[in-house]
């Protein structure tokens, strides 16, 4: 029962974490860890944002009871905060938002100006320095272990481990050759915190959605949302553009200083990659392709890698 899962961001080391918890000796393997990674970009709010798969919402909801569990460990970094997602033509609620605490639709006197509707909720939120440093110690302390090494492909560990897991993110592009695998880039204005206690969503215009989260650190705001742009430095227009949006949803922000800008690239695909193959003797699990919903995602897929290996287990 060894597994190697590649890929030291949330969603190889949640799985990582789903499979020690199941009794599996785990080695996790990168070429760069956090801070150096997207996951350590993330907003990071519990929230369904750029995917696609038909069990998206099933592995969110999955995710949000886990995160809901982790709430009575504070060391996690993760907290629940309310908020209103807000919409300019009347639209239905996300097929999720009944089931989160708080829902309820805003009536009209609720809403600011130029929108139709909003819906209201409580969602978890990842402090996301906190929270990656806590799975690789969760992971450390059950037994696994971190092995840095730069991969070129899949078929250099094939053979060498009976399962391996592939959480490449983006990089599977040219570790497994998917050209399907594009980067959709995003760019955060982190400000100081204390000016904004809900988080507010505006996605109408997908490429440049609007969103404002409180965490303790800071308060982000967003955001950005380009397929195929590679281009990871900062562009002083589109921060700009991020303060003018933000500061007119939430004109508090006026008084908030920038601490910081960052870019990142999501990992973008027409679906999200959860699928299983045999290679010779090894079994290899594919978990990647999340968009913008990795941390959403992470421990309903990570789950779900499982349920594949034990099932190809059983077949054997």
């Amino acid at each position: 029962m060894r597994a190697l899962v590649i890929g030291g961001g949330v969603s190889g080391l949640t799985t990582a974490l789903v499979l020690l918890e199941a009794g599996w000796q785990v080695t996790v393997m990168a070429r760069e860890w956090a801070p150096r990674i997207v996951s350590s970009v993330a907003a990071a709010i519990w929230y369904p944002y750029q995917v696609a798969h038909p069990r998206a919402t099933h592995w969110a909801l999955v995710s949000a009871a886990r995160f809901g569990a982790l709430l009575e460990r504070p060391e996690c970094g993760v907290r629940t905060v309310e908020g209103v997602q807000l919409h300019r033509t009347v639209c239905p609620p996300p097929d999720w938002a009944e089931q989160m605490p708080g829902y309820r639709a805003l009536e009209p006197e609720e809403l600011p100006e130029g929108y139709a509707c909003g819906y209201s909720y409580e969602l978890p939120i990842i402090e996301t320095p906190i929270y990656l440093q806590w799975l690789r110690d969760e992971v450390e302390q059950r037994g696994g272990t971190f092995e840095e090494r730069d991969l070129a492909n899949l078929d250099e560990v094939i053979g060498e481990w009976p399962v391996v897991v592939n959480c490449t993110g983006l990089a599977a592009r040219e570790f497994v050759g998917d050209a399907t695998m594009v980067p959709i880039r995003g760019q955060i204005v982190k400000m100081t915190a204390g000016y904004v206690d809900k988080f507010l969503f505006d996605e109408d215009d997908h490429d440049a959605p609007t969103y404002i989260i409180p965490r303790r650190d800071a308060t982000i705001v967003g955001g950005t949302a380009i397929h195929g742009d590679w281009d990871l430095d900062v562009r002083t227009d589109t921060t700009t553009a991020l303060l003018g949006r933000a500061r007119q949803l939430a004109p508090e922000l006026e008084k908030a200083q920038v601490l910081d800008v960052l870019v990142g690239l999501r990992p973008g695909r027409p679906t999200v990659r959860l699928e299983a193959e045999q290679h010779g003797d090894t079994l290899v699990v594919h978990n990647y392709g999340h968009g913008g919903g990795g941390f959403t995602l992470s421990w309903g897929c990570a789950e779900e890698v499982l349920a594949l290996i034990e099932e190809q287990a059983e077949e054997i």
